[in-house]
């Protein structure tokens, strides 16, 4: 007789909620959109966050409507010593910086059983694969992507739940698995899906705190007794995106595994999280009491010195490759929040705004924005406090922010000049 257990039932209680989401189809050719190398020399250290579309191989079944969630970590190399999946800092004596090359791809995936992620190293391997722009994708480049992953270590002490591996001779089903399950949806993502991605420059110290949560992570299961089973609702890819931002400090952290009537406030969809990471962009930089009405935001201004907005956080599409006879270009996104398509529609506002998207006239728009700022800091907002000695330390502290940013948008301008 087939029980279901008290979790599932929740779980099934939760349908409603998230079939009132919202799925977008359409079959539009995206453009390409990413930022230059230069970037990568005036930005050493970043974070990455993106989300993708639904992939649909035509060898095998579709993949979950809510897409995925990636992150890229520039600057964040694999650690090669490690047995498992693990990440570190690059060291600048040892690694160039400036390369797009010089950082990792992290990606959870539902089959993995004794990590939470994969390491992939380098932007042309996680993002692009082995075909190029114009080349048809084939079987043949499928194999190759696989074999390269292979061999740059990405697997390498990785193991997959047994009900996942298909059958056959261990190597044989091992390269069948990692096609059907990992392709696409971990390395190489533009062969079966578009990824939308926002990428902020951060601190030193904040990237280490997001590599030391994902180490964390794998450490969690591979050092110890418990099984990773992935849960579209308790524990999942864009659980870990949200979590690794806010070990950096960008927002508060989600809950993952808990009771399923606190489990509900901590729903994550890949697109939802994108679209509150890309208002990041955006929407805080003159309007000092509201950067103070939040709290984490105040938190690392205060304690930090800095803030995830201002010049430098461009926007990156990688279209899915459309010679292509392995998946369906069609693009599918799913989104909880969005309802009205309102989100959606200011993101598309955002990747189509040159500001960014090209980092010449992202430096001068900030520049001039940080000058304005600057010029009428002796007067008021209408909602900003007085008498306030909290605030106004808070305030002593923004515009101080404000001024090393004028400062360092004029010098990565000059040094962008220096090299054309």
């Amino acid at each position: 007789m087939l029980t279901v257990s008290a979790r599932a039932r929740a779980v099934l209680a939760l349908a409603p909620a998230l079939l009132a989401g919202c799925i977008t189809t359409r079959s539009t050719v995206v453009r390409e959109t990413r930022p230059g190398r230069e970037y990568d020399a005036l930005y050493p250290r970043s974070i990455e966050v993106c989300a993708t579309s639904q992939i649909n191989p035509l060898f095998a079944g579709a993949g979950g409507p809510a897409g995925h969630a990636v992150l890229y970590l520039k600057g964040v190399c694999r650690d090669t010593a490690a047995a498992y999946p693990r990440v570190k800092l690059c060291d600048p004596a040892t690694t160039d910086l400036s390369d797009p090359e010089s950082g990792t791809g992290v990606t959870v995936d539902r089959v993995l059983r004794n990590v939470n992620w994969l390491a992939v190293p380098g932007e042309k391997l996680f993002f692009y694969g082995e075909v190029g722009r114009y080349e048809l994708l084939d079987r043949g480049r499928l194999d190759a992507a696989v074999n390269e992953a292979e061999a740059r270590g990405v697997f390498r002490g990785v193991e997959i739940h047994p009900e996942d591996m298909p059958p056959g001779p261990p190597e044989a089903a091992r390269h069948e698995a990692q096609i059907n399950h990992f392709l696409g949806t971990d390395f190489a993502l533009s062969y079966g899906r578009s990824a939308y991605c926002v990428r902020f420059p951060v601190p030193e110290a904040a990237l280490a705190r997001t590599v030391a949560y994902l180490d964390g992570l794998n450490d969690s299961y591979a050092t110890g007794r418990r099984e990773y089973r992935w849960s579209g609702v308790f524990d999942n890819c864009s659980h870990v995106l949200h979590n690794g931002l806010a070990a950096a400090g960008f927002w508060s952290p989600q809950s993952v595994n808990v009771f399923i009537l606190l489990q509900a406030f901590n729903l994550s969809i890949p697109v939802d999280q994108f679209s509150r990471a890309s208002f990041i962009a955006d929407a805080w930089l003159e309007n000092p009491k509201a950067i103070y009405d939040n709290a984490d935001f105040r938190r690392l201004l205060l304690a930090e010195g800095w803030l995830p907005f201002g010049h430098g956080v461009l926007f990156r599409v990688v279209p899915v490759h459309q010679r292509n006879a392995m998946y369906d270009t069609k693009l599918t996104f799913f989104s909880l929040t969005d309802l009205l398509g309102q989100r959606s529609r200011r993101v598309a506002e955002l990747i189509a705004d040159a500001r960014f998207t090209d980092l010449e006239i992202n430096l001068l728009s900030f520049q001039k924005r940080y000058e304005t700022l600057l010029a009428g800091r002796d007067r008021r907002r209408f909602d900003e406090p007085e008498e306030d000695e909290v605030y106004e330390l808070f305030r002593a502290a923004y515009f101080a922010w404000a001024e090393r940013q004028l400062e360092d948008s004029k010098a990565k301008l000059a040094a962008l000049y220096g090299r054309r």
